[in-house]
C-alpha cells in the first residue's frame, strides 16, 4: 500500500517538474528572440515581441503535495535503505528548487511588471495574450482555451524605443540566469524522482 501510494504521487510529482521545466525554457527562448530583436530592431515582429514579453512575466513553480509517508512513522515500514535515505532528503531538496523559484516571484512582482508598465507595454502585450485564446501551459485542464478583447492601447507607443531600453536588456539576462540555474536544480531533482520510481517499482514487483 505505501509503495503504491508513492509511485503514485512521484509519477504526479515528475510530470509536474517536467511542466515547469518546460515552462522555463520557453522562457529561455523567448529570452534568445528578444535579445536578438534588441540587437537587432531594424526587425521588429510585433507579435513575437509580446508573445516573448509575456513568456518571461509567468512564474512556474514546484508545489508538490506534503508527502504523508516523509517524515511519518511509516517510513520505518519501508525495508529499502537506499529509498529510505532518498526520501529522507527530499524535502530538503524541494526546498533548494522552490526557493530559487521564490526569488524569482519576487523578481518578476518588484522588476519586471513595473518595467513593462513604465514602458507602456502591459496593455498590448495582454490583448495579444488574450486576443486569439490562451491556454496556459500550466492550466488544470488543456480543452479550455479563453479568448478576450482588451484592444491596443491608443498612445502613442515606440517599441524601438522600447527595445532600447538599458532596464529591460538587463532584466532579459537576468531572466536568463534565473530559468538556467533553477533548471539545473530541478535536473537533480528529477533524477531523484526517477530514481524513486525505479526503486519503487522494483520494490513492487519483489513483493
Amino acid at each position: 500500500m505505501i509503495l503504491k501510494q508513492l509511485h503514485s504521487e512521484y509519477k504526479s510529482y515528475l510530470a509536474q517538474l517536467d511542466e515547469k521545466v518546460l515552462m522555463r525554457n520557453e522562457g529561455l527562448e523567448a529570452c534568445n528572440s528578444l535579445l536578438n530583436q534588441i540587437d537587432n530592431p531594424e526587425n521588429i515582429n510585433e507579435e513575437v515581441l509580446y508573445n516573448s514579453l509575456w513568456q518571461i512575466v509567468r512564474d512556474p513553480t514546484f508545489d508538490p503535495t506534503k508527502n504523508d509517508i516523509v517524515g511519518s512513522e511509516n517510513l520505518r515500514l519501508i525495508q529499502n535503505e537506499e529509498l529510505v535515505r532518498i526520501l529522507s532528503n527530499w524535502s530538503s531538496e524541494v526546498y533548494q528548487v522552490q526557493e530559487l523559484e521564490l526569488e524569482y516571484k519576487k523578481f518578476r512582482t518588484e522588476l519586471i511588471i513595473p518595467c513593462f508598465n513604465r514602458l507602456g507595454v502591459s496593455r498590448n502585450l495582454n490583448n495579444a495574450l488574450w486576443q486569439n485564446g490562451y491556454t496556459p501551459t500550466e492550466a488544470l485542464d488543456k480543452k479550455y482555451n479563453n479568448k478576450f478583447t482588451i484592444k491596443p492601447t491608443k498612445k502613442d507607443l515606440n517599441l524601438r524605443e522600447v527595445l532600447a531600453d538599458v532596464e529591460l536588456e538587463g532584466i532579459i539576462s537576468q531572466v536568463i540566469t534565473f530559468n538556467q540555474v533553477t533548471n539545473i536544480q530541478s535536473r537533480t531533482l528529477r533524477d531523484r524522482i526517477i530514481n524513486i520510481l525505479k526503486i519503487v517499482e522494483q520494490e513492487i514487483k519483489e513483493k
